[in-house]
């Protein structure tokens, strides 16, 4: 509460979906083009609110 019928509200919430590791390639003659994509999958969410209670 903050004061009289007002409400406030204040949440962060952290996710972490982990990696995901792939390798690409494309076979070509003589040579060896593969590459690694890594991705990281996390979120941070913060939410704030203000509401009056009747």
């Amino acid at each position: 509460m903050i004061g009289g019928n007002w409400l406030a509200r204040v949440d962060y919430r952290y996710a972490d979906f982990g990696t995901w590791t792939q390798t690409f390639f494309a076979p070509g003659i003589g040579f060896d083009d593969r590459f690694t994509a890594h991705v990281k999958a996390r979120t941070h969410t913060a939410t704030v609110g203000i509401a009056y209670k009747f």
